[in-house]
């Protein structure tokens, strides 16, 4: 199945060509596209983030992040309840916190209790992480959620800026692994 995808253009009308291109190559596999759903433009929300190609920025949109924040809220009530959550929603979850954390730098720390509670549902040992987990993610998107956030914006970078200004990459290496966690990190 095929959701969602995004194309680029250094025009609007090589945009338009590229989703022609793409639409040709799914619609070969068996594929149909849903044409209501094509847009083209320099600013649009994409999966909740509000991709700005005039100001080369993301964000978070504001509707979307409020509406999740909502559902997060929802969840966050039944597990504190001690009951849980359906699997298609579990599922759901994980796949927009997945989503957000390519995104929030720290958001990888605090998606990984939902994807132990994907695979282990109601026999998951630690709840109190995943508690914790929800309650910062619906601090994050409450924020994110309000018209004038600030900090909300990360920037769109080229390969050509990071050849240019290579002080903007972190490269980071480990081999902390093992049963007992320790190990080494360089960051260069």
């Amino acid at each position: 199945m095929v959701d969602d995808w995004l194309t680029t253009g250094t025009s609007r009308a090589e945009a338009f060509g590229n989703i022609k291109r793409i639409s040709k190559v799914l619609e070969i596999a068996g594929l149909t596209m849903g044409l209501e759903k094509e847009e083209v433009g320099q600013r649009m929300v994409w999966l909740g983030i509000l991709v700005d190609t005039k100001k080369m920025m993301v964000s978070m949109d504001a509707t979307q992040a409020r509406g999740f924040s909502v559902q997060l809220q929802q969840y966050l009530d039944i597990i504190q309840r001690g009951g849980d959550v359906d699997e298609g929603t579990v599922r759901h979850v994980c796949g927009k916190l997945n989503w957000y954390s390519e995104v929030v730098q720290s958001g990888r720390v605090h998606d990984r209790m939902w994807w132990a509670y994907h695979r282990h549902g109601h026999e998951l040992v630690n709840r109190q992480a995943l508690i914790d987990d929800t309650k910062w993610w619906i601090e994050l998107t409450s924020r994110w959620g309000q018209d004038d956030v600030q900090g909300n914006e990360y920037p769109i970078l080229s390969a050509s800026e990071l050849r240019e200004r290579p002080e903007l990459m972190y490269i980071v290496q480990s081999d902390a692994s093992g049963v007992d966690g320790f190990g080494s990190l360089r960051v260069h």
